[in-house]
């Protein structure tokens, strides 16, 4: 019992370093999420402008209804395909936009771990 009552001073000298860690990593938490919060507010100004791209594309369809049906029908298929073009880049973006995020998110978190285990090899003396 004499190797467990040695270690119960280290720990109680150790927890100061513990609150430390611990502050740090909500400090780290908080940094995320602000990160997180400020790409919601450009994208909403980016709905916006895309919103009205999707308005024209649509406002030209509806122009293209006096036109003879080949010119017409042409005209409509070049739009759509815009239009599809233009929702695929978006569903692109989002989608990268969503993997920088994670890996952002993942490469904090493999930092934090190293952080806390050379606490724990400091504090073991190993």
């Amino acid at each position: 019992m004499p190797r467990l009552s040695k270690r119960l001073p280290s720990l109680e000298a150790n927890s100061d370093e513990a609150r430390a860690s611990n502050r740090r990593l909500k400090k780290q938490k908080m940094r995320e999420a602000k990160k997180k919060r400020a790409p919601a507010e450009a994208s909403a100004e980016k709905l916006a402008a895309e919103t009205s791209k999707t308005a024209s594309f649509e406002a030209a369809l509806e122009q293209s209804k006096d036109l003879p049906d080949a010119e017409r029908q042409a005209v409509q298929r070049i739009i759509r395909n815009r239009l599809s073009a233009e929702l695929s880049r978006q569903r692109w973006k989002a989608r990268i936009t969503a993997l920088e995020t994670e890996i952002e998110t993942l490469r904090t978190l493999r930092s934090n771990l190293t952080d806390v285990e050379q606490e724990l090899i400091q504090m073991n003396g190993i």
